[in-house]
């Protein structure tokens, strides 16, 4: 499906598209239907597939397993993993980012979505469910706002089992979801996001617009409206740097999954991994479903083949200039606080968290709060203690040194977020690395 050498193929935009939504929401399902829907799953894998789950007695969730990655989550129906899986559209090509959805797994669903240009919010109208996942306890705000804070240029929402019987393709249940939902985007900073009705099981409304829609819908395809999105904007001029989610040896080779940041990688290009400072040259490169090429450019998310046996620690970077990556654990940063535990209600210095930066997931602590904004953005310097809901400025030190940046100059390595437990306290920037 994605012949480097072919010529149409090389001028289509380049997109990752993580599927976001609170657990049983149906992302996997929708996720496995496009594949389904664009001839990309043979018959054999069908059967297969169907056979497993009516063995699982979960005769529905044959089509969640196409983006199923083991045993474990296809017996109990939950995505532990990002799985990926790439397809194209006459417009552009895509690398589909299926994120979890329980809240036990918010880490990996952070590490998708930090890798993704468009986000696709997966909303089930079923009575109940939408209501379970849009509560404060549910996990749709919470996946909206780490899509906000990682960098997502644009979202989409799906309203997803509108065939359901608790629903029938009803317009108001449809109206009351979306006007619920937009009025919490419009407050994130996602203003006139598209709302879809659609059923990921049946494949209604997603690849192709059908007569099977009630005449009050109005709007396009779930990939009609995928592709009328704007371009994304890329950095193909500066030095590459390339962003590590994962790292193996094979046949003594190292191998990376990764997402190229910033600049072009070539096949035989010497690479410096920091922040261990080791030199790889690239003996390959292979995009979506494992198509080699020779070079590939901001945005691409790929697979990596390198000279050498060493294992790349997940969230280093690969670099051609070390000078363009900054390594260090002491930095400043401007973080919005959320709703913190009552375990620990008050932020103070001492305070510490799991941060994630990048594909960094590392122990911090507060060392300093160094100024906090009230409302009318009149700040306070060296507040003692702040509170839940508040705008914060803090010296953060790491457990051990990464790759990060200033949010002004590398963005993918400049956003931050901070949980505690297993819930999401903050997010914010990098605003100055300090010496560390």
């Amino acid at each position: 499906m994605f012949n480097s050498g072919a010529e149409a193929e090389a001028v289509l935009e380049h997109v990752n598209l993580v599927f976001i939504g609170h657990v049983d929401h149906g992302k996997s399902t929708l996720c496995g239907r496009v594949l389904l829907d664009l001839g990309l799953i043979n018959d054999r894998i069908i059967e297969k597939y169907k056979q497993m789950a009516k063995e699982n007695h979960r005769e529905n969730w044959w089509i969640a397993y196409i983006m199923d990655e083991d045993d474990t989550e296809m017996k109990t129906g939950t995505t532990r993993e990002v799985a990926r899986r790439g397809f194209q559209t006459i417009k552009k090509r895509y690398t589909i980012l299926d994120a979890p959805g329980h809240r036990n797994y918010v880490p990996m669903m952070i590490e998708g979505t930090s890798q993704a240009d468009v986000a696709i919010m997966v909303i089930s109208a079923r009575k109940n469910e939408f209501e379970a996942g849009f509560q404060k306890s549910g996990q749709t705000r919470e996946h909206i706002i780490l899509a906000k804070t990682f960098g997502v240029k644009h979202l989409i929402v799906v309203v997803n089992k509108m065939d359901d019987p608790t629903v029938g393709w009803d317009q108001k249940r449809f109206d009351y979801i979306a006007d619920s939902v937009r009025t919490f985007l419009n407050q994130v900073g996602f203003p006139q996001t598209p709302v879809i009705p659609i059923s990921g099981f049946a494949g209604i409304n997603i690849t192709n617009d059908t007569v099977t829609i009630p005449s009050w819908y109005k709007g396009s395809s779930l990939l009609k409206t995928l592709d009328s999105l704007p371009p994304i904007v890329r950095d193909i001029s500066s030095p590459v740097v390339i962003s590590v989610s994962s790292s193996l040896v094979v046949d003594g080779k190292t191998e990376i999954i990764g997402k190229v940041v910033i600049g072009k990688v070539t096949v035989r290009q010497s690479l410096i991994d920091m922040p261990s400072q080791n030199t790889y040259r690239v003996t390959g490169l292979f995009l979506q479903d494992e198509n080699p090429s020779e070079e590939a450019c901001a945005g691409e998310n790929l697979r990596i083949t390198l000279d050498g046996s060493g294992v790349l620690s997940k969230g280093s970077v690969l670099c051609a200039d070390r000078n363009s990556v900054v390594v260090g654990s002491s930095f400043l940063a401007e973080l919005q606080l959320m709703k913190l535990p009552a375990s620990a209600p008050i932020f103070v210095a001492g305070y510490k968290v799991i941060a994630h930066i990048g594909n960094s997931v590392v122990e911090a602590e507060v060392k300093k709060l160094a100024a906090v904004w009230d409302k009318n953005k009149n700040v306070q310097k060296n507040p003692r203690f702040v509170k839940s809901n508040t705008r914060v400025g803090v010296h953060l030190e790491l457990s051990k040194k990464i790759p990060l940046h200033c949010f002004s100059t590398l963005p993918d390595l400049g956003r931050i977020t901070l949980r505690a437990g297993t819930e999401t306290i903050a997010f914010g920037k990098v605003v100055k690395c300090l010496a560390s």
